[in-house]
């Protein structure tokens, strides 16, 4: 563990859902281009483990 990230690493988890269809939109459109799909929304490991914990 680091100093500076005392709830451990982070993620930014995405519904598999909502990649497909990013993918089926970008497919349409783009050629050669990057993309980047996010929730933006970034969670550190352990956050996510209490909470899972705390709810089972």
């Amino acid at each position: 563990m680091y100093a500076d990230m005392p709830n451990g690493y982070t993620r930014d988890y995405v519904y598999v859902e909502d990649v497909v269809e990013a993918n089926r939109l970008v497919s349409e459109e783009a050629v050669n281009t990057v993309i980047h799909i996010s929730s933006e929304e970034e969670i550190a490991i352990l956050e996510m483990l209490k909470k899972y914990c705390d709810d089972y």
